[in-house]
């Protein structure tokens, strides 16, 4: 058996050709876009209005899962909550469309101590998926939470 001995400046010579056709065979079998990623959010809420906390641009044809994990506190620490909530939602060419929203009123789902009377929800608008958290009147409340999102469109 011969063995082929290669000079060591030769290989790097074609170090770069050898990873840009190791890159094209990578990417070769991808054939949808698609972006997954999370975000984080902290607001405050001083009255009834609701503030949006987030925002999520849908491109058309394209559907996306949204998971919500937030917590919300009263300033004087009399009412907490907290929650999970998943939303699929879908746009093919016109607005988007909220399709599913998973009972964020279950008891694994949410949380709270004290009256619960501010929320955090998800809803469509034309092109977008909004995150808005709506306090009560004369109150302060803190909001934190994170939010991972996988968007595939074709």
């Amino acid at each position: 058996m011969a063995i082929l001995r290669v000079p060591p400046i030769k290989v790097l010579e074609n170090l770069p050709k050898l990873f840009l056709a190791w890159l094209r065979d990578l990417t070769q079998n991808v054939s949808f876009g698609g972006v997954v990623g999370q975000d984080y959010y902290r607001a405050t809420t001083t009255d009834g209005t609701p503030l949006t906390l987030w925002e999520l641009d849908v491109p058309e044809k394209s559907t996306c899962l949204i998971t919500l994990h937030s917590i919300g506190m009263r300033s004087d620490a009399g009412a907490v909550q907290s929650q999970r909530q998943s939303v699929f939602a879908y746009r093919n060419t016109g607005n988007v469309i909220v399709a599913e929203q998973v009972d964020a009123g279950a008891d694994d789902d949410h949380f709270y101590i004290g009256t619960l009377t501010a929320s955090v929800a998800m809803s469509g608008s034309a092109t977008q998926v909004l995150l808005k958290a709506t306090g009560v009147a004369a109150q302060t409340w803190k909001w934190q939470g994170y939010i991972e999102h996988s968007v595939l469109s074709v």
